[in-house]
């Protein structure tokens, strides 16, 4: 909400410098409420299942696949929370994920527990249409309203790639009076490394005349560290060609460049100024996954940090990196996270509640056996890559009739650390790669003929 009163504001002001009427600063201020209402919208869908998938490196770049040897899939999320007053575990919120035969997403359902009827109830969903390599072309987000049953197409995504497939640009169609209408645009700028340095936002806009064109209406950028990590990532709102930075947030990492902690920057709006709101940090296990993350919030008076809420993890005994997630193009730009090595099988939440964390919902993970037919035609290519996970070198092998192939390899966060021309059977060396996951994709110079993940240990 504060974003849609300092639009406001932008507004007011510009209109005022500039002399125009109060008519034209309430077509403005209406067409702020219906972008709100849009955005809003999108929002609510989001929150529905991107957040959670976010915290684990599921925002896909083109090149993320599952694992050739995946052996398991994620089916369910179940959210269950406790009844504050006679202290019982109901029923919240699920989401279902459906498969191609290649093991790509292509449907996410969200569903609300109704108490009364005893059933789940379909409140969102989406769609997933896939390129031939792999790479998502078009994501459909469908969602329930109160006037009429069913689920109704609310936005439609098609993302558009460059030569060097990068997410280049992505087109927004909302659905006003039944039919589809191009009402944003979404444009990726990335340095000499492969990392997305800038993101814009171009919202379809009137003027005083109910003239229509787009304008530049947000953007962010993102620095890195030395080791490719995201440093920070930085929100600005641009009105008549004047922008100003509204919200930042700040990544912190130790000695083995590991994520530690964010703190997240808003704009005051009244002072106009930056201040420190919020923070995250992240503890891990003997493992190396994350055991826990405790979200604070900024007591300006106190001058320090008041936990609010913590995030408590589990796992599975099976690996993360052999196992089939959903993933989606990155749509709000790079999200710095901690990785996993293996796949998470609860986190519960616990909120402050008089001083004390109390443990309120808890989110369960559900999943099954399934084999990738991705993983089949890779095996029918005759192509290999070993040891997976790897120590010091990795060979990949290939039976097609090409001598050399050009080896690329990039960090889940998005960056390129490795470029080289590499022949089948001969080892490559991953010295000064740190322990983690990364994604490999191999060229013939014309086109990818390979792609997958590789674990160094």
């Amino acid at each position: 909400m504060k974003n849609f009163t300092f639009f406001l504001v932008l507004i007011f002001t510009v209109l005022l410098a500039n002399g125009q009427n109060s008519t034209a600063l309430q077509k403005r201020v209406e067409a702020a409420k219906e972008k709100h209402s849009r955005v809003t919208r999108l929002n609510s869908l989001l929150n529905n299942y991107s957040i959670a998938l976010m915290k684990w490196n599921l925002s896909s770049e083109k090149f993320l696949k599952s694992a050739a040897a995946a052996t398991m899939k994620l089916d369910s999320t179940v959210i269950i929370e406790k009844n504050s007053v006679t202290g019982e575990w109901e029923k919240e919120m699920k989401d279902e994920y459906a498969y191609n035969a290649e093991m790509k997403n292509t449907v996410l359902l969200s569903s609300d527990w109704n108490k009364e009827t005893g059933s789940w109830e379909a409140d969102s969903k989406i769609e997933n249409e896939y390129n031939p390599d792999g790479s998502v072309s078009i994501m459909r987000m469908y969602d329930s309203s109160d006037e009429e049953p069913g689920l109704k197409l609310a936005t439609t995504f098609k993302a558009f790639y460059n030569s060097a497939g990068q997410l280049d640009s992505v087109e927004y169609w909302t659905t006003e009076e039944q039919q589809q209408k191009l009402t944003g645009k979404q444009h990726y700028e990335y340095n000499e490394s492969g990392q997305l340095v800038k993101m814009e936002m171009w919202s379809l806009m009137e003027d005083d005349d109910d003239n229509e064109e787009f304008l530049l209406v947000s953007h962010r950028e993102f620095t890195y560290t030395a080791t490719g990590k995201t440093k920070t990532s930085s929100s600005y709102s641009v009105m008549e060609e004047t922008e100003i930075m509204t919200f930042k947030t700040e990544h912190y990492y130790d000695s083995s460049d590991r994520l530690t902690h964010t703190e997240d920057w808003w704009l005051n709006y009244t002072s106009f100024q930056l201040e420190k709101t919020s923070r995250t940090d992240y503890d891990y296990n003997s493992e190396g996954d994350i055991s826990t993350e405790t979200y604070s919030n900024w007591d300006s008076d106190q001058e320090n940090w008041e936990p609010y809420e913590k995030d408590e993890y589990t796992y599975n005994s099976f690996s993360f990196p052999n196992t089939h997630f959903p993933s989606f193009f990155l749509l709000f730009g790079v999200v710095e996270t901690p990785t996993f090595g293996k796949a998470p099988d609860e986190i519960n939440t616990y909120e402050m509640e008089d001083a004390t964390l109390e443990h309120t919902s808890k989110m369960k993970f559900y999943y099954s056996t399934g084999t990738s037919t991705f993983a089949e035609k890779i095996s029918d290519a005759g192509f290999s890559v070993y040891p997976n996970p790897a120590s010091d070198k990795v060979t990949f092998n290939w039976k097609e009739n090409k001598a050399t192939l050009f080896l690329e390899i990039y960090q889940v966060a998005g960056a390129r650390i490795l470029k080289k021309q590499v022949s089948s059977g001969i080892p490559v060396s991953l010295a000064g790669m740190d322990d983690g996951i990364y994604l490999f994709k191999l060229n013939d110079g014309k086109q990818t003929v390979h792609t997958g993940k590789l674990i160094k240990r």
